[in-house]
């Protein structure tokens, strides 16, 4: 296992290692969701690039620092929670 598959599955083992929506178990259909909804900002922090090992290392540390800064998902449930997010995205104080 290469050093991105070995971070990426301390990730998902960290979330919970299933869908926090349905619970499906298969690690293919995972997706780290930035639960506050702030993706491009912290992909915009890290150069514009998302999925790569300077990726996994940083999630990893901000899971140390604000467990509820990601949740894991399947792509089906984290596409629901985009479209949510965008069709009424939280009000700001």
């Amino acid at each position: 296992m290469g050093r991105y598959r070995g971070l990426q599955l301390a990730v998902f083992i960290l979330l919970g290692d299933r869908c926090r929506r349905c619970g499906i178990k298969d690690r293919r259909v995972f997706v780290v969701d930035h639960a506050r909804g702030d993706g491009a900002k912290h992909r915009r922090a890290l150069g514009g690039k998302g999925g790569g090992p300077k990726f996994w290392i940083d999630v990893l540390r901000r899971i140390a620092r604000d467990p509820g800064a990601f949740q894991l998902l399947c792509a089906n449930d984290h596409m629901k929670t985009e479209w949510q997010r965008r069709r009424h995205p939280p009000r700001r104080a």
